[in-house]
């Protein structure tokens, strides 16, 4: 029996996502046959094969700029997908290039569907028949779903913004794709599962939904979908039977030590749009931190924080340089302690090793000269950060953590080793006046040498955090909870505050300030076609 494991739209294509491949090693070292599809990427260049790409665009600058470059494009479009027989600089000019029109393209379209209620995606579906993804899925992925003739048919939904799209997916996969047990999951299936459940429209677009961490859940549905077993005994799942809502225990998650390297032979790596292929590895779950008032992420993940050992992790790189040819590594963990990052850095250079690779922390005062210069050493060339404020007041109402006068000399420290650093702002946290707003403004305008890219974006007040649980304590006075009763879950309740900036007053400017997307990870090439 075959498993097919997909990945939907839509999402940034650049590079893979971890879900899938690591699930894929898990089935696949259990002894599933199980294939892996990238749709989102598929249908990226599903589109810029159309005939008409100004359609997508929807002002007239827009038209004519799209109508120039098409050409281009579409020649573009062409060298990646002729992979092997193509110089690597006109590899990477193509990639520019579909950059490019990504940006123009596709970035407006992100969160189409992901902010909406989960009323909203279910009530449209039955409009979506003719549609590009549509077209797109019965031209290309059914023929081929057909073909592959699976008992198991999993997508991960990772980002909000692919909701609307897989439940589409499911929709026509059920309706064309006779016998196959269809289960969703993914950090967004976890967070939105009881919502999910109460829709009786579900029961019709999908089998099993798995919440939590998935890789022993899923071997063991296959095991019974293979053997015609019941499912009860299926930790994890939620499943659909006689009309009738069935939640099975949710069991502890398989060790993070016991997982086995991901697995991406079935991604064709060369098609992703960064300058070069970046692989994603996790190695750890959970935040050491993990105080936060508005994060969500110990609610999907769990509390409790566990580490896969550092000689697990660079055996782990080797086997994905070895087997992938990739040199570029992205450690997707939440946040890497300092501590971790010496132990790591000191096992690459005492083992004379050679990796590039990047990660996410937090701006912590551990982080010395002497650490960023031992990290540079053992090939690490950018770390992310949250800053979300340069305010002491706004940071300790969050729970960050993070003391502004660590801020400049932390990000010194990994400028003066020669590691890139990116950093990200949310504007209009609960009671955040405009005069904090536009200390956080100077201080990015003033230091950007000490950065290479910053993403600003509102506050958005999520459901199940420390903040939504105890909205008074944080100045909020209403949050509009009515919205989610009327029409499902939202992401992002609006609220009210007794002072500082309003819901609509943050949107407005998060949107004026500067926005710095976040491609540059691999040198680029020198220029676009007439630059």
């Amino acid at each position: 029996m075959k498993t097919v494991l997909l990945y939907p739209p839509r999402c940034n294509p650049r590079s893979p996502y971890l879900s899938l491949p690591s699930l894929y090693a898990s089935l696949k070292a259990a002894g599933h046959d199980v294939v892996l599809k990238d749709l989102n990427l598929d249908f990226f260049y599903h589109v810029l094969c159309k005939k008409d790409l100004e359609n997508d665009c929807t002002t007239l600058a827009e038209k004519k700029e799209i109508l120039k470059a098409t050409p281009w494009i579409r020649e573009s479009r062409s060298l990646l997908l002729a992979h092997g027989s193509v110089p690597k600089k006109h590899m990477k000019q193509a990639r520019r290039h579909l950059r490019w029109a990504y940006d123009r393209l596709f970035k407006k379209y992100e969160f189409e569907a992901g902010y909406q209620s989960i009323h909203h995606i279910m009530s449209s579906l039955p409009k979506h028949g003719d549609n590009e993804f549509a077209s797109f899925l019965k031209e290309d992925v059914i023929p081929w779903l057909k073909k592959e003739g699976p008992g198991i048919v999993g997508i991960s939904i990772v980002f909000p913004n692919q909701l609307s799209k897989s439940f589409e997916l499911a929709k026509i996969i059920k309706q064309q794709v006779a016998g196959a047990h269809l289960v969703i999951g993914g950090p967004q299936v976890t967070k939105l599962a009881e919502d999910l459940s109460s829709f009786p429209e579900m029961s019709g677009l999908i089998d099993s939904m798995i919440v939590s961490n998935g890789e022993k859940p899923l071997n063991m549905l296959a095991d019974c979908i293979k053997t015609g077993s019941s499912l009860s005994a299926v930790p994890n799942l939620i499943y659909f039977k006689e009309g009738k809502v069935i939640r099975n225990r949710v069991d502890t998650p398989q060790s993070i030590n016991e997982l086995t390297t991901p697995e991406f032979q079935d991604l064709h790596l060369h098609r992703y749009l960064l300058g070069g292929v970046i692989l994603p590895l996790i190695t750890s779950r959970g935040c050491y931190w993990g105080k936060c008032v508005f994060c969500t992420y110990r609610e999907i993940h769990g509390r409790k924080t566990e580490f896969r050992k550092i000689p697990h992790v660079v055996e782990d790189m080797l086997n994905m340089k070895k087997r992938f040819g990739c040199s570029y590594i992205h450690l997707v963990d939440d946040a890497m302690p300092p501590k971790r990052c010496g132990a790591l850095s000191n096992e690459i250079v005492s083992r004379g090793l050679d990796f590039k690779w990047k990660c996410n922390a937090r701006l912590e005062k551990a982080f010395t000269p002497e650490l960023c210069r031992l990290m540079a050493r053992a090939g690490c060339y950018k770390v992310v950060f949250g800053l979300e404020s340069y305010n002491q007041r706004v940071l300790d109402l969050m729970g960050k953590g993070i003391r502004v006068k660590h801020v400049k000399p932390v990000l010194k420290n990994f400028v003066g080793a020669g590691i890139k650093t990116s950093i990200s702002c949310m504007i209009g946290f609960p009671t955040e006046t405009a005069e904090e707003v536009e200390k956080t403004r100077r201080f990015l305008e003033e230091n950007k040498d000490l950065y290479t890219t910053c993403v600003v974006q509102a506050f958005n007040l999520e459901g199940e955090t420390e903040l939504d649980r105890n909205p008074e304590k944080f100045g909020i006075t209403r949050v509009f909870r009515e919205e989610k009763e009327r029409h499902g879950r939202r992401y992002g309740y609006r609220y009210e505050t007794k002072k500082g900036l309003s819901w609509e007053e943050s949107e407005k400017m998060a949107r004026e300030l500067q926005y710095i997307n976040t491609w540059e990870d691999l040198p680029e090439p020198e220029a676009l076609p007439g630059d």
